[in-house]
């Protein structure tokens, strides 16, 4: 199976649930515009397996098995974000394929669900760290594997020194 099959299959099913609520969908696509500008609306189609179909603001159609793992990825997080389980969610990487314009984006959305709700990003992007969210309670940790056995995670405690790295 074509790895787009598998990725687009578990986005399906919570985009159905979003599909399936009139003021929800339109609600998501105003949500999905923050990351996404151009995306005007979505559907969950289905011929040999689920695929998501999304149409651009200028009418032009893609299809799940032709898009980038960064919208799919978008998608699926976006998704879940919007679904509001109070659960914590954890996102592995969300700026793999992704433009840094989209990352910006995307962490603004992130941030600001997180106000409600624990997110875990783990991320190499600096795109997806501000030292702003730091100084107000936000916690930077970084896993350090020590051998081929151990990992230890240490949490930033004195960020001044990096902050000047990256700033100055």
């Amino acid at each position: 199976t074509p790895r787009s099959h598998v990725s687009s299959a578990p986005i399906a099913s919570a985009l159905k649930k979003i599909e399936a609520d009139t003021t929800k969908y339109e609600e998501f696509v105003r949500f999905v515009k923050q990351v996404i500008p151009d995306f005007s609306s979505f559907v969950i189609g289905y011929e040999d397996h689920e695929y998501v179909k999304y149409i651009t603001t200028q009418g032009v159609t893609h299809k799940s098995d032709y898009l980038g793992d960064g919208v799919i990825s978008i998608l699926r997080i976006l998704a879940h974000l919007f679904l509001n389980n109070p659960a914590p969610l954890i996102i592995d990487e969300p700026e793999l394929s992704l433009h840094p314009l989209a990352q910006k984006r995307l962490f603004m959305v992130i941030a600001e669900c997180a106000m409600s709700r624990q997110i875990i990003i783990s991320t190499h992007s600096p795109y997806f760290v501000s030292w702003d969210y730091i100084r107000n309670g936000a916690v930077l940790n970084k896993v350090l594997k020590t051998g081929d056995k151990k990992s230890e995670i240490k949490t930033l405690q004195d960020f001044t020194l990096y902050e000047q790295l990256i700033s100055g």
